[in-house]
């Protein structure tokens, strides 16, 4: 072998394993983050960052791991991320400057823990929430495009095994979240909730579930309906 071919030889080696071996922690050199985002010291490599917590302003994440997502490029999310906790999440990210754009996202938790991670109140049932996002930007933490559904299944406890699945669409309104309800399922719960980009909530609803012991709940929770059948659900932060 000639000193040329051995040279080329191990220049090709060298381009072909660097991304596994470039250190993760030297992407802080040529990232610049914006100042209300802090993290934990990165660990892998370029191929497989992971960190043990993320802070974006009050928000704490934690167990994340980022690779490259080379189908994402064309749409503009070339990072896939999988969040551990507060809540487990799957997606492919991208952006830049004041602009975060979200594809393919995927988490499930349960209703209590959802409930208790945003602050809002608990109602007495846990249920299983799937929440997918198809496309969402985000400018400046405020919420401009959102195509997605939430659903709740597997109620809790024997009296509410008869229920059906509770499902919704996930929408922007003037940069607050807004979850609209559908009213096909069981409880014949409809209306919708807006969340606003510094955690405030407003939830306006209507449910008229069937007599028995989801009515009872609701009756202990809200008092008798006026009309005898229809529960008005409304509350704010």
């Amino acid at each position: 072998m000639t000193i040329k071919r051995a040279i080329l030889i191990y220049v090709v080696a060298l381009l072909v394993t660097l991304p596994v071996t470039f250190p993760a922690a030297l992407l802080e050199r040529f990232v610049t983050l914006p100042p209300n985002i802090s993290h934990a010291p990165l660990s892998g490599s370029v191929l497989g960052v992971k960190l043990d917590w993320l802070q974006i302003g009050p928000l704490r994440l934690a167990d994340l791991e980022a690779r490259p997502a080379l189908a994402g490029l064309l749409s503009g999310t070339p990072l896939s991320i999988v969040i551990g906790k507060p809540l487990p999440l799957k997606a492919k990210v991208g952006g830049g400057g004041d602009t975060l754009v979200l594809a393919e996202g995927h988490s499930t938790t349960r209703l209590e823990a959802l409930l208790q991670i945003l602050g809002l109140p608990g109602v007495g049932v846990d249920a299983l929430v799937d929440v997918v996002v198809h496309q969402a930007k985000l400018v400046r933490e405020r919420c401009e495009e959102l195509d997605g559904t939430l659903t709740l299944s597997d109620f809790n406890g024997e009296d509410f095994a008869q229920l059906s699945e509770v499902a919704a669409t996930l929408s922007c309104a003037n940069g607050n979240l807004v979850v609209t309800v559908l009213p096909e399922n069981t409880l014949r719960l409809s209306g919708s909730a807006t969340i606003t980009p510094n955690g405030r909530y407003q939830v306006d609803m209507t449910a008229q579930p069937p007599q028995g012991p989801l009515f009872d709940l609701f009756t202990d929770f809200l008092g008798q309906p006026r009309d005898g059948r229809s529960f008005q659900i409304r509350f704010r932060s």
